[in-house]
This record gives C-alpha cells, structure tokens and sequence, in this order.
C-alpha cells in the first residue's frame, strides 16, 4: 500500500465522523491496517494528524444547536502496539 498525497487529509477527515457501521464509513479492520503501515509510510500519521486537527477546529466553531456528536465519537486505532 502505497500513499502518495498526504493532502488525502482532506476526504479523511470527512470519512473519521462517520459511524464504522453505515457504508461510507471507514471498517475497523481496514483502520487497523492503516495504523499497522504507518511506520512503513509516514505520510499516513501526517495525513491523520492533520485530520484530526481540522476536526477539532470544525469543532470548536460549533455551537450546541449544530451537529457535534459525531465528532465526539471519532474512534482511532493507537498507533503504537
């Protein structure tokens, strides 16, 4: 598995706020994985790094009437076994 364009942060960010379960989400056992092959591929961490901070600045501009929970309940993998 080869990941080239770290700017894939992008559509990562938008697929961690989606439940595992529904189908355009992220499986866990595909997760996994890519946890697995980020000391072979540094660009994974900085394209998750990267996801996560622009979720976190997503939500820190929310407000109690918006749509916050599933960012709340983004689920990684640790990355060190």
């Amino acid at each position: 598995m080869v990941y080239r364009n770290v700017n894939a942060s992008v559509q990562l960010e938008d697929k961690l706020i989606i439940d595992s379960d529904e189908e355009s989400g992220i499986p866990p056992e595909f997760f996994q994985e890519l946890v697995r092959k980020v000391e072979e591929e540094p660009a994974l961490e900085v394209a998750f790094q990267r996801a996560i901070e622009t979720l976190s600045r997503r939500l820190s501009t929310m407000e109690m009437c918006d749509i916050y929970k599933p960012y709340l309940y983004v689920r990684i993998p640790p990355f060190d076994d």
